[in-house]
């Protein structure tokens, strides 16, 4: 509707143009003179319609260029946003088999808690305590009731609720072998130094 009012506005203005120059052109020249400015005006009246036309063509062929470069940025939009929404229904997929994988872990960790009720452990009745003591420069190995122990060279180490009754031991070194053996008889609640010298 604009497009209207402005063509009117310089149709208007083009035929006012005309008639004031042709009055103009009578006026002040000769009868010969004034009808070859009317042509001259018809042509350039001619031509600025024929330069309108050529204008509104060029305008026409803009619009419809933008409308194509619109339409494939549109096209564009929508690729990204149908990418977008794959990924982002991927991620959706990929939240719900981790939590369902948090689920899962929760449930075997629940399984793999301690029962409530703990057992005491004691001592035996009848038992006592044994520190084997090692005097060597190097690593001695305690055999007690067919049970080794490592002692480190210069330490001691205590062995407790060790079930009284006869102790037989052993000491073995890893440079010399065998260093000696002998049993003993542990009375309970005694305590019983072995040393390896």
């Amino acid at each position: 509707m604009i497009r209207t009012w402005k063509l009117l506005a310089f149709v208007t203005a083009a035929v006012l143009g005309v008639q004031s120059n042709v009055l103009f052109a009578q006026v002040s020249g000769p009868a010969e003179a004034g009808v070859k400015t009317e042509k001259t005006l018809a042509e350039k009246i001619d031509d600025g319609f024929k330069n309108m036309f050529t204008d509104m063509a060029i305008v026409k062929k803009n619009i419809e260029q933008l409308k194509g470069e619109v339409q494939g940025k549109n096209l564009a939009l929508n690729i990204g946003m149908e990418k977008n929404k794959e990924r982002m229904d991927a991620l959706e997929a990929q939240m719900k088999s981790l939590s369902m994988q948090l689920v899962q872990i929760t449930q075997d960790l629940a399984k793999l808690q301690p029962t409530t009720s703990t057992i005491a452990r004691s001592a035996p009745a009848a038992s006592g305590r044994l520190v084997l003591v090692n005097l060597y420069t190097e690593d001695v190995v305690f055999v007690i009731n067919q049970n080794y122990y490592t002692v480190r060279p210069r330490t001691n180490l205590p062995v407790d609720f060790v079930p009284a009754g006869g102790v037989t031991f052993e000491v073995i070194s890893p440079s010399w072998g065998r260093r000696g053996s002998n049993s003993a008889t542990l009375t309970p609640g005694e305590t019983l130094t072995l040393t390896a010298r």
